[in-house]
């Protein structure tokens, strides 16, 4: 599952629920989706950015959807979606979906 962008702007991304840059925008985050600073020496990885809208979380190399924060704005189904197309095993994904620790 991928976002898009406009055709002549690598930069101008539209996210699957419709936010752009503009809009309620995309921020650098770490892998549970909480906005950082880009600092090169601050914890941020370089690739995941959060929409802001809702809360998927982008690798921006690819455009591909790597994830999703805990309170994003998705239906079951389309959190079950992003996290089969991660393929951590479906154990993991109802473990995630629960709201559950790994053990």
């Amino acid at each position: 599952m991928y976002i898009t962008h406009e055709p002549d702007d690598k930069d101008a991304w539209t996210c699957i629920c419709g936010n752009t840059p503009p809009d309620d925008g995309f921020y650098p985050c770490d892998e549970n989706g909480n906005e950082l600073e880009p600092d090169i020496d601050g914890p941020w990885d370089g690739v995941r950015y959060v929409c802001n809208a809702c809360g998927r979380i982008i690798d921006q190399n690819t455009l591909e959807i790597i994830g999703f924060r805990p309170d994003a704005d998705l239906t079951q189904d389309e959190k079950t979606a992003i996290l089969a197309d991660l393929d951590i095993g479906r154990s993991s994904v109802q473990r995630i979906l629960n709201g559950r620790k790994k053990r």
